[in-house]
Order: structure tokens, then sequence, then C-alpha cells
């Protein structure tokens, strides 16, 4: 894992430890290293089931409309469902505080956020959702080890409601293909 320490809040390095909540300007901030997003090993079968899920979507679809289009936008969601499945994660900063977070070198600040919801992702991982204010805005996933959710939870207590949502049918598919 890499120890590189982050620079939040224009803090010197040596400044804030990547495991440890600290007090910044009297604001505090857990903060922590880990993979962008929970790691899903794929065998060679998911892929081959991956490419025959997509030849008979195709088949059904061609012989039903004899519409080529259809064919070159269901092999290019093909070439991209396989190209996403072989990323590897890569180690990442993660921040929080009382104000914002940040995923990486991306900071968002609490304010733009209605709620958050917290979901177990695998033995190791939750995943906190915050869902935004504006309509039309995707909602953020900040993937935390579980150790830290009481430690998080506690600091955004005060500030975002903690909501219980249920997950939607896009979030089933995305699970069953284990993306």
């Amino acid at each position: 894992m890499n120890e590189e320490n982050i620079t939040y809040y224009q803090q010197d390095k040596n400044d804030v430890s990547s495991n440890e909540t600290q007090s910044v300007n009297d604001l505090a901030v857990i903060s922590w290293q880990d993979l962008e997003f929970p790691l899903h090993n794929k065998s060679i079968t998911w892929y081959l089931e991956l490419i025959l899920v997509a030849f008979v979507i195709s088949s059904l679809l061609y012989f039903l409309t004899k519409d080529v289009i259809t064919i070159i936008v269901i092999l290019i969601g093909l070439i991209t469902l396989v190209l996403y499945g072989l990323k590897k994660p890569k180690i990442i900063n993660f921040a929080v505080s009382s104000q914002n977070f940040k995923i990486g070198n991306h900071t968002y600040q609490l304010a733009l956020f209605k709620s958050y919801s917290i979901r177990e992702v695998d033995l190791y991982h939750s995943s906190l959702s915050f869902l935004p204010i504006k309509r039309f805005s995707p909602s953020v996933i900040l993937y935390v080890k579980h150790e830290k959710i009481p430690e998080i939870t506690k600091m955004l207590a005060t500030i975002i409601p903690l909501e219980d949502t249920k997950m939607s049918i896009i979030d089933y598919i995305i699970e069953w293909f284990g993306i």
C-alpha cells in the first residue's frame, strides 16, 4: 500500500497521517487510504457468460427489428463492460470532515447533499452513498472499511441525516454482474 500522506486543507504533508483523525484548524478530519472501489475478481467464465448474454440479446433484437445499429450499440456496451471488468482499482486517499469529503483529488461539499445511506459491500467494506440536493446530479459513493463507519457517522450525525434507502434495480443489476 502506498504510504503517501494526503495534503488536505493545504497543510504540510507531514501534518496529516493517512489513518487517523486529526484536528485541522478546529476541524476534525478522518483520513485513510484504500482501493478506489471494491475488487471483484472475475473468472474467464464471467466474461464468457457476458459475451453469451450479449449475443443472445443482439440475436433476438436483430431477428425482431433487422436493425444493425442496435447490434453495434450492444457490441459497444459489451466492450465497455469487458474493459470496465478488467480495470484494477488504484489506491487513493479518502478524507471526511464536518464540511466536506474527499475522494482522491475530488472534494465534495456536504452542503450539496441532502442525506446519505450506508450499505455493506463485502466482508471488509461498506459504501456511504451521498444523495445530492439537485435532482439530476448523480449520487456520490464513498467506500469505507467497516471499522471507520462509527467514527464517520458520529462526525456526520449533526450535519447530514442518515437515511435508510433501498437498492434500486440498477444497484441489483450492478451487484449481480459483479461490477
